[in-house]
């Protein structure tokens, strides 16, 4: 179904560009040569996001990575402009206002607003939060000092991480000083030319429990193994269908479903069981959907993917394709999922009400289990 809903969202895309390219030689009222320029622009950027695509999987990764960013920076731009003519056309409905859709003034006015609230949205992008949840469980013995686990999510290493953000992420660890790292899928996208830096820096950071990751579905998109040479070149164990145990809980690492389009499906665990009062169990997953039968076999689920919609209000496409959008959800046997927002942008390198976070985990010892949700650090 999700495979559908793109094709869909590409098929629209290319046809609004056309109405644009109408609305435009219309508007401006332009020659057969202005129409043909804005054609021909309008076609190129509505292809480049794909073209760079293509330019990855050719091995041409500079190039690729210049048509990823026009293309990624024109899609939020264009989206931002659909949504404000789209305001514009509700409020006439809604009212018989005449506000001038299609008057120059009013294209031109439209376009710069759209342009100022790409920029504001950029900066929204780069203001990273620390969201925090303290577990209490009875398998973390009375003495056991409490252990910090960080969970990182969707930072989308590859085609368009700013230095910014991957220097704040190492803060953060440097700040926290979190025992366990734990990365909830999409760390490595399409390749990159700044990987091997990145992950080299990854590398040296070393927390006393370990960094552990679990496969995305953009992990996919470089391929597994070479996604899988990333993550290990970083530092990180990667989880694959397995599970890992410390002292007073274990982890559950699971592959993303689309994994198992290009590989047999793993199976490291063996039978799956409830779990139980005395024992505690996190699960990393990427989607906020956990595996059928994964159901009741753990306390505390953490996941990605969603962006927490990352542009408003695409956030109403996201939450009716997953559920859900971000946050701390209950589950039926008890247990809670947390769903983080991510800590990166796909796409236009851009956020709006969805600003990027990641999570600081605290375990400790309590009578019964508790997962409580506080508010990001300001």
């Amino acid at each position: 179904m999700k495979t559908n809903i793109l094709y869909l969202v590409i098929i629209v895309y290319w046809l609004f560009h056309l109405y644009v390219w109408y609305r435009i030689k219309t508007i401006f009222s332009l020659g057969w040569r202005g129409q043909s320029v804005a054609f021909v622009t309008l076609m190129l950027l509505c292809f480049t996001f794909m073209l760079s695509r293509l330019f990855n999987l050719w091995g041409w990764f500079s190039p690729g990575q210049i048509l990823f960013r026009l293309g990624s920076t024109w899609l939020g731009l264009f989206f931002i402009f659909f949504c404000l003519k789209s305001l514009l056309w509700i409020v006439e409905v809604a009212t018989g206002w005449r506000l001038g859709r299609d008057r120059p003034a009013v294209w031109s006015a439209t376009v710069g607003c759209a342009v100022l609230i790409n920029v504001f949205g950029y900066f929204e992008a780069q203001n990273m939060t620390v969201t925090r949840l303290t577990m209490t469980t009875p398998s973390m013995a009375t003495d056991t000092p409490p252990v910090n686990i960080m969970q990182i999510s969707d930072a989308h290493y590859g085609q368009w991480v700013s230095l910014s953000r991957h220097e704040w992420l190492l803060e953060q660890v440097q700040k926290e000083q979190p025992d366990l790292i734990v990365v909830t899928g999409d760390f490595i996208d399409f390749e990159g030319d700044s990987q091997g830096r990145f992950m080299d820096q990854w590398r040296s950071v070393r927390p006393p429990l370990g960094k552990l990751a679990v496969l995305g579905n953009h992990e996919t998109l470089s391929g597994i193994p070479a996604s899988l040479a990333w993550l290990e070149r970083g530092g990180f164990k990667v989880l694959r269908n397995e599970v890992v145990t410390f002292d007073g809980f274990s982890v559950i690492g699971w592959d993303d479903p689309t994994v198992s389009r290009y590989e047999i499906p793993l199976d490291r665990i063996g039978p799956i069981h409830p779990v139980q009062p005395g024992e505690c169990m996190l699960l990393l997953h990427h989607q906020p959907v956990w595996p059928p039968h994964l159901a009741g076999a753990f306390d505390l689920g953490l996941a990605g993917h969603t962006h927490g919609g990352q542009i408003f209000p695409f956030g109403l496409v996201v939450f009716l394709t997953n559920g859900v959008l971000s946050g701390l959800q209950s589950t039926s046997w008890g247990g809670w999922y947390f769903i983080s927002r991510g800590a990166g942008t796909w796409g236009p390198p851009v956020r709006l009400g969805a600003p990027p976070e990641v999570t600081l985990l605290t375990l400790s010892h309590g009578k019964k289990k508790n997962v409580s949700f506080a508010q990001p650090d300001p």
